[in-house]
């Protein structure tokens, strides 16, 4: 009989020694996750006049002459892009996971209303978007629509507002443009106005399509009444005397003491100007010019209505015997053909002139205008000063200051006798000047012709003084006829001048 205690003892060994055996079983860990994937992004960047409005997306007011801009694309894998209207254009419309570039192109908007679109950038389930609203087309504006200009002119200004091209297409002949800022506004320019009525114009601009808008411009009449000649009586005469001198010139008083005692022997007969050169405290710029054409290597140096020399005399008596002999022989000669007449006015510094030229005769002629200034004090060589030959306080009268013309004339051609010819000019005058002490000299050239002859075949440039006058700034100088307003020519009829 097998014994309870050594069958389970079998029992317990036959379960335990398999395991002895063996050994220990490894422990198990958890299963781990299975890699995830990377997280997806997508965004995109834009410039003015686009914004962001939150959510990555972007919204943008488009003027109504379009524009070309750029929208910056930044995503983790491929994209795509795209417009839902025709207006706005978007180059690539794909791409890849780089930073990329979009060109976006929006047209012009012709239409009577704003309209909208949108676009819309797209990378696997994300998108982003731009709202799109684009102005309608304005038409274009003119400020201001009227202009008035001043009889002596002027300058003014034009704003245009325009979304699209468009240009100045037509103005008036006497209207000048003078420049155009980057803002759209014109600069213009108006010369005196040489009618004695009111002239009217109008400037046109047109946009692109060819919508336009007027500006009307109006400029009063010039001053005073229409100057008028009998043609079939004798014209004034007078002279012209250039002293070409210096303040440097110690024998260049004599010269002017003497062409004084002239204008007071010969009154209103006689328009002397001081020309000064370069070495002068009153040079005058157009000096060097004249001395050029009139062969001019001395100073003093004077000419008689630019045909006939005068040098300095021993003295102020010989010298003036010397100027009045030339002046009696240019005068006796030279019977005017032209008569001259002039309106003007002084605007803050500027100048403008408005002259009338009467000319019987056709032919070729050239007109000078220049302004003088007196009362102008300077040192002064002076060699007929006993006592003081370097004078600190000379007084000087009538110096030519501004050429505002070339200063060998301007030339200018009438094909037909009895003809009225008008110039205008406009000039700036320097603040130093004293205003109340300019003159305006004009001369009128008139080319040799039978009636005159060259006193030898070298006379300068084939012309002459035929008639000149001078008055103050702002004055009107009517045409002068013999036995008018004016006074009388010497009667030379007998070989003896009237002294005026």
């Amino acid at each position: 009989m097998i014994h309870p205690t050594r069958i389970t003892c079998r029992w317990f060994l036959l379960f335990v020694l398999p395991l002895l055996l063996t050994g220990c079983p490894e422990k198990v860990g958890p299963t781990p996750d299975p890699p995830k994937p990377d997280t997806q992004t997508l965004s995109i960047s834009l410039f003015s006049p686009f914004s962001q409005v939150g959510d990555g997306n972007w919204t943008g007011e488009i003027p109504a002459e379009g524009l070309s801009s750029t929208i910056l694309v930044s995503s983790s894998a491929d994209w795509t892009a795209s417009s839902s209207v025709s207006w706005c254009t978007v180059s690539p419309a794909s791409g890849n996971s780089k930073t990329t570039q979009i060109s976006l192109t929006i047209g012009m908007n012709d239409s009577e209303n704003s309209r909208s679109g949108e676009i819309v950038v797209r990378s696997g389930s994300l998108s982003v978007s731009v709202k799109l609203t684009q102005k309608k087309l304005e038409p274009i504006s003119v400020s201001p629509t009227e202009v008035e200009i001043d009889a002596a002119g002027g300058s003014f200004k034009v704003t245009v507002t325009c979304p699209i091209g468009y240009k100045l297409s037509s103005m008036p002949d006497w209207v000048t443009e003078v420049g155009k800022a980057s803002n759209k506004v014109h600069s213009f320019k108006v010369g005196p106005n040489p009618e004695y009525e009111v002239r009217s114009g109008v400037l046109v601009f047109c946009d692109d399509k060819s919508v336009c808008v007027p500006v009307a411009v109006r400029q009063k009449a010039r001053e005073g009444t229409p100057a008028t000649v009998d043609w079939t009586k004798e014209f004034y005469r007078r002279s012209l005397y250039m002293d070409f001198t210096g303040t440097w010139c110690g024998f260049c008083p004599r010269m002017a003491r003497a062409l004084s005692r002239l204008e007071s022997t010969y009154p209103d007969k006689i328009v002397g100007v001081e020309i000064h050169d370069s070495g002068s405290a009153l040079h005058f710029q157009g000096c060097a010019s004249l001395q050029n054409l009139y062969s001019i290597h001395s100073f003093p140096k004077g000419i008689i209505d630019c045909r006939k020399f005068v040098n300095n005399g021993g003295n102020v008596e010989s010298t003036f015997k010397g100027i009045e002999e030339a002046y009696l022989e240019s005068a006796s000669k030279i019977k005017a053909v032209s008569a001259i007449g002039w309106t003007s006015s002084l605007s803050g510094n500027d100048l403008s002139l408005a002259i009338d030229l009467f000319l019987k005769k056709a032919g070729d002629y050239k007109v000078t205008v220049v302004v003088m200034e007196s009362g102008l004090v300077t040192s002064q060589s002076d060699y007929d000063n006993e006592t003081n030959q370097h004078l600190t306080s000379y007084l000087h009268h009538d110096a030519a200051r501004i050429a505002v013309t070339d200063i060998q004339g301007s030339p200018f051609s009438v094909s037909s006798d009895q003809t009225v010819k008008s110039f205008f000019y406009t000039v700036s005058i320097p603040q130093s000047y004293k205003k109340e002490n300019l003159k305006v000299l004009v001369y009128v050239h008139r080319a040799y012709s039978s009636t005159v002859k060259k006193i030898n075949d070298s006379d300068f440039d084939g012309y002459y003084v035929d008639n000149c006058a001078a008055a103050p700034v702002g004055a009107t100088v009517l045409p002068a006829l013999v036995g008018g307003a004016g006074g009388s020519n010497e009667d030379f009829s007998n070989g003896t001048p009237i002294n005026w």
